[in-house]
């Protein structure tokens, strides 16, 4: 009797110790957890086994990872967010003061020549549209990652959609360059995507040539059989000034407008053209080489053409 109660005195000491234990721990788990919260540590989460199952851990670990890099994304947004806001409000101002004065000076001034009245409400026809394309493009931007951008996916040929996109650009390319070298096969390229995404790839990658294109352009089309995909490649020469600090920098939506040189692109336009390819199903990036950048585009094959 007295080896029982001694045996049974011991284990409800023991359980003692062990509550009192795990507790400690716990409170352990929620000191680490509220470290992460209060974003003063991004550790993981350590304790012993006795308290977590191994696999638990690790999985408890996994989705605090998770959330901590979908923390940073939306930080990263956030603060892209702020700064084109900022890019954005000086966009505006910019031309909005600019057709103001010039429509004030036409209004005020009667001694104005013909000649120069011409001349003054070009530049507020140029900056209007300057104005509405950074409109359409801010739209665009915004509305691109909202569950209720209208994405139809069809069959679609490639090369034909390609050929309208250069042929409606045509007259552009031919004053801005000396040399158009152009290679499309004959074939359809079929691919699956959303016909007016595609043409707005396109073209933003064709009109953005214009503003930093010099000398000669180059836009193919490859059957590229090894990866089953129909590559597509832009690529113009650069003027000797043009400079960047990295490729991927041109894709970013921080953005700026020389409105002094009369530009009608807002800048955003690679962005989109970024977001539409990716959102589309196929891939999109950039290289500069020799003076010249080359946009290299790549889209899965459809199944059977």
């Amino acid at each position: 009797m007295l080896y029982f109660l001694s045996g049974f005195l011991c284990a409800i000491i023991l359980f003692i110790i062990y509550v009192i234990w795990n507790r400690n721990e716990q409170r352990k788990i929620e000191f680490q957890l509220n470290l992460i919260i209060q974003k003063s540590s991004a550790s993981p989460i350590k304790t012993s086994y006795f308290v977590f199952i191994p696999s638990l851990l690790n999985s408890i670990n996994l989705i605090i990872q998770e959330l901590l890099e979908q923390k940073k994304e939306f930080e990263t947004a956030k603060e892209s967010l702020k700064s084109m806001a900022t890019s954005i409000s000086h966009d505006f101002r910019t031309p909005l003061t600019s057709i103001s004065g010039y429509m004030q000076l036409l209004l005020d001034d009667n001694n104005i020549s013909q000649e120069d009245k011409i001349k003054y409400l070009n530049i507020v026809k140029n900056r209007s549209m300057s104005l509405s394309a950074l409109v359409e493009d801010f739209y665009s931007i915004t509305s691109i990652d909202s569950f209720d951008y209208p994405f139809v996916i069809s069959k679609i040929s490639l090369s034909q959609t390609l050929r309208e996109i250069i042929a409606n650009y045509y007259s552009e390319l031919e004053q801005a360059y000396d040399k158009i070298n152009i290679d499309i096969p004959s074939n359809k390229s079929m691919i699956y995507s959303d016909k007016t995404s595609l043409e707005r790839i396109f073209s933003n990658l064709i009109k953005n040539s214009f503003i930093y294109g010099r000398e000669k352009i180059d836009i193919s089309l490859k059957d590229n059989a090894e990866k089953n995909t129909y590559d597509v490649s832009i690529s113009n020469t650069l003027p000797a000034n043009f400079k960047v600090n990295s490729t991927q920098d041109i894709f970013k939506r921080n953005y700026s407008v020389d409105w002094s040189k009369g530009s009608k692109s807002t800048g955003l336009g690679l962005s989109i053209a970024k977001t539409l390819t990716e959102k589309s199903g196929g891939q999109i990036n950039a290289v500069i080489k020799d003076n010249t950048i080359i946009f290299n585009l790549s889209f899965p094959k459809c199944i059977a053409n």
